[in-house]
């Protein structure tokens, strides 16, 4: 079996939201985390590597219902793996992995009781 070997990780986090109007509140955020994955265990499978992460969104608030948006950039981090095993690594030693992302988060809900 593979084993990450993963650390723990410290992340830090701010975020806040203003509300515009009744119906519509504004949403921002950033937040740190450090890199969990040691360089003898990185794989290009699964690179959870990032340690910046910006949002924005907002929220519409109609009847009974909220409509949530919201986007994600996580910026490039980029890591070397430094171990020989083919099984860890198929790449060998020396490879890189770059790794940078966008999320967008769609939602609806519904207030049963108001």
């Amino acid at each position: 079996p593979f084993v990450f070997n993963w650390k723990d990780q410290w992340v830090y986090a701010l975020g806040a939201d203003y509300r515009l109007n009744p119906q519509l509140t504004l949403r921002a955020g950033y937040n740190y985390g450090t890199n969990p994955v040691p360089s003898s265990t990185l794989t290009p499978l699964f690179p959870a590597t990032v340690e910046k992460h910006l949002t924005a969104g907002f929220g519409w608030l109609s009847g009974n219902k909220t409509f949530d948006f919201a986007i994600e950039r996580a910026f490039n981090k980029r890591v070397t793996n430094n171990n020989p095993d083919p099984q860890v690594n198929p790449f060998g030693p020396g490879a890189r992995v770059d790794h940078s992302q966008w999320t967008v988060s769609l939602g609806i809900s519904w207030v049963l009781d108001r």
